[in-house]
């Protein structure tokens, strides 16, 4: 466990300590070792629980607890098959900012259109029936919106996968890439890694 987790690990534990304590001063009699160390254990129990829960779901927790990721992989799903039908493109437009604020998007986007706010700032864009550059569209006519610079990474079907699977796992090569706010990257089959700009940039429409 690391970062926000080892950090609630370590909440739960204490949690308990200082229940126990709290529980035998509030009594008049001292703390006994034997219940805070079975409080430490249950803390520490309830902890793990917690952070093996937010790992069940498609994709180990890396967008957010299992009913979302399965939400997320449902959707992706059906209109990866949709596009493949019919052979028409599907684009998933991941955004996040240095502050991760919640961000509102503007009335650009249609109602087939699909936002989905996930773990550490990350929002997904859901995009049916859309190329990778009219998701770079999207993605520039948000940018105007924002007050400080969005990170984007953009992959679309069939370009980048033709199963929910492959566009997930180039999608978090890109979100966990070393691109900075500001830059727009996409995955570069033929050098097999993450490229940062290298989309040319659009007009706004």
């Amino acid at each position: 466990m690391l970062g926000k987790e080892s950090l609630y690990a370590f909440a739960c534990v204490l949690s308990g300590v200082v229940i126990a304590m709290g529980t035998f001063v509030a009594l008049g009699g001292e703390p006994s070792p034997v219940l805070s160390l079975s409080m430490i254990v249950i803390g520490l129990g309830a902890a793990l629980v917690v952070v093996r829960y937010g790992r069940l779901g498609p994709f180990q927790g890396a967008f957010g607890t299992p009913p979302v990721e399965t939400a997320i992989r449902d959707r992706m799903r059906r209109e990866i098959e949709r596009a493949t039908r019919y052979g028409h493109e599907f684009t998933v437009l991941a955004l996040r900012q240095k502050s991760r604020r919640p961000r509102s998007m503007p009335s650009i986007l249609r109602v087939v259109d699909d936002v989905i706010p996930c773990r550490r700032g990350v929002t997904l864009i859901l995009l049916p029936e859309t190329p990778s550059e009219g998701a770079l569209r999207i993605h520039d006519r948000i940018s105007e919106a924002m007050t400080e610079p969005t990170f984007a990474a953009i992959v679309s079907c069939p370009d980048d996968g033709t199963t929910t699977e492959e566009l997930v796992a180039k999608l978090l090569t890109l979100i966990r890439s070393d691109a900075q706010p500001g830059d727009v990257v996409r995955y570069d089959r033929e050098r097999d890694r993450p490229v940062a700009d290298a989309m040319p940039r659009l007009q706004p429409l």
